[in-house]
Parts: structure tokens; sequence; C-alpha cells
């Protein structure tokens, strides 16, 4: 097909579609008044382009029907890519009930629709932080993200990160749900959906336009102890056996949820003064502050000035310790034994941190653990505070005005102050000893025998070298072997 087949309608539509784009990718500040020389660019550059293409098929000619075929293959993914994009901006359809195909549709009440973050305003607070995950994706993101809070039922939804992977990227949601369901068989340590650790539920995706978004399980207290021996690169594939030493037992999907609980337990940051919470009662819930107004920016450059928003992590891989249920006893009636075991268990938990510490308090052997930076400056009013954690390396605070937006872009590692080295594999068992009290006649069934040794008198047999039939016959003659000759030197 040559130029003259393709119908006007078509050339213009493509004409204006690469001026169009041009527009948003340039971003000029008059784009009515530069219009007009735009579309003169485009035509240009159109121009050379296609002489350029005119010159390589005069080198190469091709017959018309491998031009036909690679056009036609040209405009078939084409069109399949565009109807992928054109899947985010429709709007779900409902499914018809049984019945009612020719009864008219009732009016119902539309529910409230969940409040969906501004990816773009969030976008541009995070270029000044160095985070830019181009205009295209942001905005393929925020209708990805709009479309799962509509088919399900959140009461909070943001966009909590992306983590790179060796063969796909995760994009990862968080959200909060109405009402959540009791798991089923649940370990006893694992806490329950809405609390702790597992506060919020994630979901992720591969590709913002092809894959729906798939939910990782809720993170048991195993999944993080595990996961802070590990240190491996996810590879995108959620049924993929985490490879390493020392041994992961669970999916990719477990892992993945592990660094996220780790990363948002310790990175997610708010400034002071955001919520409020009750000093005298340690189980107090932090609310928000109605009557925050937002600080200068040369104030918020500082640790003294931002606190944790979540807490912290316990060894035991829970946000709260686990309490046993204990029979109640008189500390008068208890022996010394049994108050010494109940001291030095005390003593033994862990001390859960206050809830909106200050990350000021935060330490590491690596020196400073929050990097920060006030972009353009501080005078202007667009300006933005950007904090950084050093001990995550991806995980971002933005804040302008009373808002504060958190993203984390990485490989999902912490930083270590040596280069990693796998723990060595565990020492040799040691030789067994007996731990049973026996007689002097008896013996440990489960020790190892000595072999049993012949008798005293026992002979060992002679054995006799057999003769040849060759040399028999030889003796039987009265010949004698003939002796091999000698070697001429």
């Amino acid at each position: 097909m040559s130029a003259e087949d393709i119908p006007d309608s078509e050339v213009l539509f493509d004409h204006l579609t690469h001026v169009l784009l041009r527009i948003v990718k340039d971003s000029p500040n008059d784009a009515f008044g530069s219009f007009e020389s735009i579309s003169a660019q485009v035509k240009k550059d159109k121009a050379g382009v296609k002489a350029a293409e005119d010159l390589t098929a005069l080198a190469s000619p091709s017959s018309p029907s491998e031009d036909e075929a690679a056009l036609a293959a040209q405009k078939t993914a084409a069109l399949a890519a565009h109807q992928l994009n054109l899947n985010l901006i429709k709007a779900p359809k409902k499914e018809k009930a049984d019945g009612d195909e020719g009864d008219e549709p009732e009016e119902e009440e539309e529910p409230e629709q969940v409040p969906i973050p501004d990816i773009q305003a969030q976008h541009k607070l995070l270029n000044w932080a160095g985070v830019d995950f181009g205009a295209e994706e942001a905005y393929k993101l925020s209708l990805s993200i709009q479309k799962l809070a509509t088919a399900k039922t959140f009461s909070e939804t943001r966009f909590w990160g992306k983590i790179y992977g060796t063969k796909s990227n995760y994009y990862i949601v968080e959200a909060k749900l109405e009402e959540y369901p009791e798991a089923e068989d649940a370990p006893p340590e694992l806490e329950p959906l809405g609390q702790g650790a597992n506060e919020y539920i994630y979901y992720v995706t591969n590709s913002l336009v092809s894959q729906n978004w798939t939910q990782l399980p809720a993170v048991q207290p195993k999944f993080i102890e595990y996961s802070r021996n590990v240190r491996v690169f996810l590879t995108g594939d959620l049924n993929a056996p985490v490879q390493g030493f020392p041994r992961f037992p669970w999916k990719e999907a477990a892992y993945l949820r592990a660094q996220i609980a780790r990363i948002s337990h310790s990175n997610v940051i708010i400034p002071v003064g955001v919520y409020n919470i009750d000093a005298e009662d340690p189980e107090a819930v932090p609310e928000p502050n109605e009557e925050y107004k937002p600080r200068n920016l040369l104030l918020m450059d500082s640790p003294k000035s931002w606190v944790h928003a979540r807490q912290n992590i316990l060894k035991i891989g829970r946000v709260t310790p686990i309490v046993k249920e204990e029979e109640e006893e008189d500390e008068e009636e208890m022996s010394e034994e049994k108050k010494a075991e109940k001291a030095a268990a005390e003593a033994a938990k862990e001390k859960v941190l206050p809830r909106l510490r200050s990350i000021a308090q935060d330490e590491s052997s690596l020196g400073d653990c929050w990097s920060f930076r006030i972009a353009p400056n501080p005078l202007d009013s667009t300006g933005v505070v950007a904090v950084t954690s050093c001990l995550w390396p991806g995980a971002t605070t933005v804040y302008r005005g009373a808002s504060a937006a958190f993203v984390y872009v990485g490989w999902g590692h912490k930083l270590l102050d040596a280069p990693y080295r796998p723990p060595n594999p565990p020492a040799f068992q040691s030789e067994y000893q007996s731990p049973f009290e026996l007689k002097l006649a008896e013996v440990d069934p489960l020790l190892e025998q000595t072999d049993n040794q012949p008798p005293a008198d026992w002979v060992a047999p002679v054995v006799t070298e057999e003769v040849d039939e060759g040399d028999e016959s030889e003796a039987e003659e009265g010949g004698a072997p003939a002796e091999p000759a000698a070697e001429e030197e």
C-alpha cells in the first residue's frame, strides 16, 4: 500500500496525533500559540523520515506483498496496544440478572466513590525528589488504580510504589477494606487482618494495561523472620521459588509481602502534629489533628519535625507482642525459681516503641538514617521538602503544605554496612553421647556397635594357586616351558 492509497482522514488523524503527543511531551508555555510551528516541525520530521525510508527501499527493494504484510502486522500490533489502553478508560459493564433482558433498568443508588489519590499531582511533587515515572506511565497508573478501587470495597487506597524485578517489575497499591474477612485456618501467631503488620492489604501487578491486580497474602511472622536473613532479587513471578541460602520455604509472593511490611513500618513518616495521641494510654490509636497548620519549609528540614506513622516490627516478626494466658498465682506463694524465671522472661521481652516516635531517635552504624533536601528553594511557594531514607534506598517522602506523599521505588533491599555474605552452613553434628544412665554390664543400644571379631581359635584357610592347563600338559610331557628370548639391544 502506497501513501496515495491511504485516505486523507487517516493521514490527518495521524498528523494531529503526533502534534498532540509533541505538545504533551514538550509542555510549551503557550501551546495554542505554538500549535502551527509544532505542526510544521512534525511535518518536517515526517518528511525526513519518509526520505530515509525511500533511500532504504532503493538500497534494498522488496516486493509489494512484503510491504503490505509488514504494514498489516504493524497496524495489528498498534491496534492491540491501543485497545489495551482503551480498556483502562472504559467503565466496567454491569452484569444483567436472569430475566431482566426486556425490563427497563431500575435506578439504583450509586455507592460512594472511594477517594482515589491524585497520581498526577503526586507525580509532580515526586519529580522534585528525583522520582519520575514519566507522564504516560503516571496517567496509566492513575486509571488502573481507579479501575481497581471501583471494583473493590476500599475505605482507603493509595499508590505504594514500584519494586524492580529481574524479569518484570511490581506495581503495588496499598488499601484498607471496609470489613475484613476472618482468616480460616490461620496460625495462632498471625496478626488479624486490619491490625498490626496486616493493617493494610496490598495488590500488585506487572502491567498496568494487560493484567489484573493480585492481592498478596497476609504477612506471617515467619515470613519476616526468614526474609531478614535472605537477600535475593525478585523475578516478577509471584509463584516463583525464592532461591538462595538460607532457604526461604515459601513462594515469592510471601517474600514480597514481607519486604513491603519491613519497608512500610520503617519508612512511612509524617510531619509532627498531623496526628494526636494520648500519651498516657499506650494502646491509644492516633487521630487526625484538625487544627494542624502547614509549617515553614525551613522548619521541616530536620529529623525533629518528623515522626514514624507506624509502629516498628519486633524481632518476632509482629508489631504487637504475643500475650500468653497464664494462670494467676499469688507472688507470695510462688517459689524462688518461678520468680526468677518470670523476671528473666520479662527482661527478655523486646520493648515496644511508642507510637508516633520521632525519627531523630533512629540509629544506624552507617551514620545518618535520613537525608533532607528543599527544592527548588525555601522561599518559593511551590517548594517541597524531600526526605529520603539512607537505610532503605528508594524510600522517599515529599512534603508541601499540609500533605505528605510517600513512595518506594527500588529493588527491595536494605543497605548494608559491608558486602553481603551468605551465612555459614550449620556446624556438623557432634559425636553421640549417651543420655542413659546404664549399669556396668549394660550397653546403650543407640551407640555405634563395633564389628564382630572371629573366634580366637579360628585359622584362615590356605589358598593354593591353580595351575593353567597349558603348564599342566607341558609338565606331563616332561618338557620345561621355554624361556622368552632376550631382546636385542
